[in-house]
């Protein structure tokens, strides 16, 4: 089941199922009506036990619960509640009985957003709610400026690829996994070939449309979730491909290879046979460069991209529109 919280959930609005526990009948009665009046769905349950069941199989935007149920009171479900899994920010507001500062004090410990005493009084009650409607509309729209804001500090503008900041933090993530894991991780270097020349004679602004053309090519071949794929800088990139061995990582370098040469981006200043200046290709060409290795204590993931590097350069001095794959032994590398 998807546990709807703050974390996942836009806000409270009309028509969300809100989860009523309270051993008296009456009560859940009135609370129903009240709810259903302002038009919220409503799950009832007679003790914490039920409650928790019904959280379980239903999807409630929050829960009121009465204090002092038989089996398990609404201090013990409201802390229940809050321990299911992606539940810890679900919204719960205590319906307690007892004034004491004590009680309100143990709400608030059990992880109660709020609290209302009994009799209840049901203007205040609907303000309570109301207020809490308002709180989280506000914390949903704050969260969702703030992944806003990460995405666009984790992306690069003009590809909308991951940019070098989220690279070098997911390259270092996936490596622990790796070591954690005892896992190969692989990595692909990718330089445009004669992009300085490309740029030089059809501008600065043809120059970014092929880069953008370029990352297209990318995002359209490497296809697992985990996978990442990055404006390292300039007319660079790369691909961080987890749990990948030497055959699979060559396999997704090469298919790249093969997309940017399909699309057929024209390149007519490019590479010439430097014995009689004839061009050797007249489209946009990559070189790439694969490492792959086994993490190890003692080294660190920029090991991984010095590999990845040096593939590249290998690459790039036999000509380019070529893959070139090393792999090394840990011991024979420094970070």
């Amino acid at each position: 089941m998807e546990l709807v919280s703050l974390d996942n959930h836009p806000a409270l609005r009309k028509g969300d199922l809100v989860l009523i526990a309270d051993d008296d009948a009456l009560t859940r009665k009135l609370l129903e009506k009240s709810l259903q009046q302002d038009g919220y769905r409503v799950a009832s349950a007679a003790d914490g036990v039920e409650c928790l069941a019904l959280f379980q199989q239903e999807r409630p935007v929050l829960a009121l619960v009465d204090a002092m149920m038989p089996e398990m009171d609404g201090f013990d479900c409201c802390e229940a509640l809050l321990a299911q899994p992606d539940a810890a920010n679900f919204p719960v507001l205590i319906i307690t009985g007892l004034e004491d500062q004590a009680s309100i004090d143990r709400a608030f410990a059990a992880g109660a957003t709020d609290y209302i005493t009994k009799p209840i009084r049901w203007p205040v009650l609907r303000h309570r709610l109301r207020l809490l409607v308002a709180q989280l509309r506000e914390q949903a729209a704050l969260e969702a400026n703030h992944r806003e804001l990460q995405q666009l500090v984790m992306t690069d503008s003009l590809t909308k690829l991951a940019n070098r900041r989220r690279f070098d933090e997911e390259l270092d993530k996936e490596w622990r996994r790796a070591l954690r894991d005892g896992r190969m991780i692989s990595l692909v270097m990718i330089d445009i070939d004669s992009f300085k020349l490309y740029n030089d004679h059809y501008g600065h602004p043809q120059g970014d449309r092929c880069l953008q053309q370029v990352a297209k090519a990318l995002g359209g071949n490497v296809h697992r979730g985990g996978d990442l794929i990055a404006r390292y800088g300039g007319e660079e990139f790369a691909v961080v491909l987890p749990n990948t061995h030497k055959t699979g990582a060559f396999h997704v370098a090469e298919r790249i290879r093969e997309a940017v040469w399909d699309s057929n981006i024209p390149h007519l200043y490019g590479r010439r046979n430097p014995q009689n200046g004839e061009l050797l290709r007249d489209r946009i060409t990559i070189s790439l460069g694969v490492a792959n290795l086994l993490p190890a204590p003692d080294l660190a993931a920029s090991a991984l991209v010095k590999l990845a590097d040096e593939a590249l350069y290998q690459a790039k001095a036999q000509g380019g529109n070529k893959v070139v794959h090393l792999d090394r032994p840990a011991t024979a590398l420094t970070a």
